[in-house]
């Protein structure tokens, strides 16, 4: 038999091997032809065996863990589930009692106020409007309302203190009003409240000059026919610009304050952790999609954003800061995506996803404004500066900034307009700077503690208000040998605007003394007061202040909403509104960031970090420790990728490291759960109706900790994820110069390059020792999540079985995936079969010439008597 033809046959192998291990060679068959994406949804390789992805896209369900590991998904549900008294003292450490968010019997919610504005123009008289809900088990009688006014804030700071005082400080009391109705326990009612703003007797406030006034809703009644009792308040905050009938110009109109609006778009991380390093997107659930949608919080704010950058006078200030996070999960989401069936439990499955048009629509429309806006990226899911710096070493400590800038400038097709790091928490720490790449940095204006020109929240209250004139606008500091730039925003309204929406926050830069739970107060009322504290820091009148006195006369105001702004659609409308209030009455100019990024460098003053700051509230921990870990196990293998560079797999490891070490989740207040009605914090409720109110984590405290579990899982995972498929015990060749052909698979999100070693058991047994090599050693590169077939050319005598030890190394010597041993047989007829073969071929062709030729002869014979 001729070399070439035995090599032929040789190829026969594999259907040989196939009838011996016909379901295992198969399957390892179908791998290599064809690997789906969703093959790869997550990193781990053991798969038990009925957990093969589906037609339509199914993840496998029962992935195999390494000994003693907690799933991501069970610490998320552990968080979740929780509501614990440690968590929720965490929460609520060293926040105000006043107001009381958890009323044993009365709950107070405000729903309008009308007109939430007034001056010269507006009638004279406020209403308010709000419902009462009997949270108790016992009935309630003899309901009674009543407003109160405190005394005008006369700095800063005390548009948030007033909101933390008792109601022995609202002095004006206005007469009681009966509602007349018994509420039975789980029920709820309307109230309406009106009052005079200055003149007359009775219901009037009294009021007599400008300012922002605090009203206070105070409730009393009878529980179960005791004693009538107050039961429950409310607080809002009253801007009075001038006094209804007046014709007053207000002193700041000759000199406008020029304001820069950042519009965030950003949201905590949705995808879920446990998929997180799939190259399919596999959400927590659908809320991304909703709130992209119609109606939804991110379209709404899109749109609104629209609209102003649309606005002559208003537009030039817009900048959009986007979230990259953000956008690389909605761009993912533009393609099919899969939902958990449960959020808390992925055993339950995934279903597809249902909003990859409003996704698309969504980033089309950002897109169309981001060409011809300014644009600027947040911090990869609002992480942790020192956290990333720390977790990437003395490498990449700056990779966050990096990564954040190039994912949204890609996405986006369009370049930034500046390169100026906007931290989440508003402030930094010398651990922070090491992963600042840039030296201009957007932080509050008490981040520094240097004299501030454009907060009072250092001041005394009694110092005379124009201290600050002819400062410097900016404010620089050293540290390390760089000299850092700092645009101040306005601290007092940033931290009115973080207690707004669903997911209100204390701020870290706020006044430590008028912390509360913010979930007490309804989001009407938190959007008032933020309405209030705006038109403070940009009219006179509401500060009392003349010509001569104004505060802050051409000032630049810049706005920071937080960046995981949590308001609705009517919500945004009412601060939109204010905006165009200001900028009729030329109470407002605009200026661009640019803009305003470049007067801060033209005198700042010297400061230093205000690092005491940082202790004045309880911070969540960072899982610094999983993350040092997981990074640790990940760089083990570093060895095992062809690009040892920035490939697939480490971005998305970054990418957790990102999320783990967010600070979204920094001063956030609890859930109010039980019988709230829904317009309280504009969310749905499953439980209105049920006697009892009580305070809950919010789900987002586990998120951090749950990335921070997949990325070690991932770590674990990686030396499984490159495997050698395990075919029958007994491999048959069909010659002694036939290959042995094995299937080698990599699940991981990027190539690797790993070598093939052969080599003869001298045992039985799988731990047996190995004798010499029965193959040259052979380096070989799998693409990413795909499968390669392995010829080995193995030199074996005929008629032997041998056992052999087939495994798979990295460069540096590791062993990866599953070592194969098994027994190869060489077929003794091997010579008989390469005969009869030959013989068969000598019949067949002797038989051809035999019949075919007489054949040929006659029709030639045929042809030529024709003619």
């Amino acid at each position: 038999m001729t070399t070439p033809l035995r090599r032929r046959i040789a190829g026969l192998s594999l259907a040989f091997c196939t009838l011996l291990a016909p379901t295992a060679l198969a399957g390892a068959t179908a791998t290599a032809a064809t690997t789906s994406d969703l093959n790869a949804l997550d990193v781990t390789p053991n798969y038990s065996g009925d957990a093969t992805t589906s037609t339509d896209g199914t993840p496998p369900a029962y992935p195999i863990y390494p000994a003693g590991y907690t799933s991501a998904d069970s610490a998320l549900l552990a968080a979740m589930s929780s509501r614990t008294n440690a968590t929720l003292r965490t929460l609520t450490q060293d926040l105000s009692p006043v107001p009381d968010a958890t009323p044993d019997a009365l709950h107070i919610s405000l729903t309008s106020i009308t007109p939430n504005i007034i001056d010269g123009t507006t009638n004279n008289q406020v209403t308010i409007n709000g419902t009462l809900t009997n949270v108790g088990k016992l009935p309630i009688s003899d309901i009674e309302l009543r407003l109160q006014r405190g005394d005008y804030a006369p700095y800063g700071n005390a548009l948030r203190h007033t909101l933390v005082e008792d109601q022995i400080n609202y002095p004006t009391a206005l007469p009681f009003h009966s509602l007349n109705a018994t509420l039975r326990p789980g029920a709820t009612t309307t109230f309406t409240l009106k009052a005079r703003i200055t003149g007359g007797t009775g219901d009037t406030l009294n009021i007599h000059a400008p300012g922002v006034y605090p009203l206070l809703i105070n409730a009393n009644g009878r529980v179960n026919k005791s004693d009538s009792a107050r039961l429950h308040d409310a607080r809002i905050l009253l801007p009075v610009l001038s006094l209804p009938g007046t014709t007053s110009q207000d002193p700041a109109q000759t000199a406008p304050r020029p304001i820069t609006l950042l519009w965030p778009l950003a949201t905590t991380p949705q995808e879920a952790s446990y998929y997180s390093f799939s190259s399919v997107a596999v959400l927590r659930n659908e809320n991304l999609g909703i709130s992209l949608a119609k109606n939804g919080r991110l379209r709404a704010l899109l749109d609104t954003g629209a609209a102003l950058l649309g606005d002559r006078t208003l537009g030039n200030s817009v900048c959009l800061a986007v979230d990259p996070d953000l956008l690389r999960t909605v761009n993912r989401m533009t393609r099919p995506y899969r939902v958990l069936n449960s959020p808390t439990n992925r055993h339950d499955g995934v279903h597809k996803g249902k909003h990859s048009g409003d996704a698309q629509t969504w980033l089309d429309h950002l897109r169309g404004l981001a060409a011809n806006s300014c644009v600027i990226a947040l911090p990869w899911a609002g992480a942790s500066l020192s956290a990333t710096a720390h977790s990437r070493g003395d490498a990449l400590p700056h990779q966050l900034m990096v990564d954040s800038r190039a994912v949204t400038s890609y996405l986006l097709r369009t370049r930034l307009s500046s390169h100026v790091i906007w931290p989440n928490v508003g402030m930094v720490t010398t651990a922070d700077l090491a992963a600042a790449d840039h030296p201009e940095l957007l932080l509050a204006s008490n981040a520094l503690t240097s004299p501030n020109p454009y907060t009072l929240y250092q001041r005394n209250p009694k110092a005379p208000l124009r201290d600050v004139a002819n400062s410097g606008y900016g404010q620089w500091f050293r540290a390390d040998g760089t000299t850092y730039t700092v645009t101040p925003f306005d601290s007092t309204l940033a931290t009115a605007l973080a207690a707004t929406g669903q997911n209100p926050t204390n701020s870290l830069f706020g006044p430590s003394d008028s912390r509360y739970l913010l979930t007490a107060d309804s989001a009407t009322a938190r959007m008032q007061d933020a309405v209030a504290t705006l038109l403070w820091k940009t009219s006179a009148n509401l500060r009392r202040e003349n010509l001569a006195t104004n505060s802050y006369p051409d000032a630049p105001l810049i706005i920071a909403p937080p960046q995981h702004w949590s308001v609705t659609g009517s919500e945004l409308k009412t601060f939109t509104d204010t905006l165009r209030y200001l900028a009729r009455h030329n109470l407002i100019t605009t200026q661009s960031l640019t803009d305003a990024l470049a007067q801060s460098k033209q005198t700042p003053r010297h400061g230093t970090l205000n690092t005491h700051q940082f202790t004045s509230m309880p911070l969540p921990n960072v899982p610094l420790a999983t993350v040092d870990r997981a990074v640790t196990t990940i760089n083990r293998y570093h060895n095992v990728f062809a690009n040892k560079g920035d490939n697939s797999f480490y971005k998305r490891a970054r990418y957790n490291i990102y999320r783990a070490t967010t600070t979204r989740t920094w001063g956030i207040s609890p859930t109010l759960v039980g019988n709230v009605p829904t317009s309280h914090n504009n969310r749905p409720n499953q439980h209105q109706g049920s006697p009892g109110i009580a305070l809950t984590t919010p789900p987002m405290l586990g998120y951090p900790t749950a990335y921070a579990r997949s990325m070690a899982l991932a770590g674990h995972a990686m030396r499984g994820s490159v495997t050698l498929i395990k075919p029958a015990s007994i491999y048959t060749l069909a010659s002694t110069d036939s290959d042995l052909v094995l299937v080698a698979r990599n699940e991981l999100p990027a190539d690797v390059t790993v070598t093939v070693h052969t080599l003869q058991r001298t045992g039985d047994g799988d731990g047996a020792p190995t004798g010499p090599e029965l193959a040259p050693a052979r380096t070989i590169t799998i693409p990413a999540q795909a499968s390669l077939n392995v010829n080995i050319p193995v030199q074996l005598p005929s008629g032997t079985s041998v056992p052999v030890r087939v495994s798979l190394l990295s460069a540096d010597g590791q062993e990866l995936g599953t070592t194969v041993n098994m027994t190869v047989r060489v077929s003794r007829l091997t010579p008989l079969l390469g005969f009869l073969l030959f013989a068969a071929i000598a019949v067949l062709a002797f038989l051809i010439l035999k019949r075919v030729l007489p054949l040929i002869r006659r029709s030639n014979g045929q042809g030529r008597s024709h003619e």
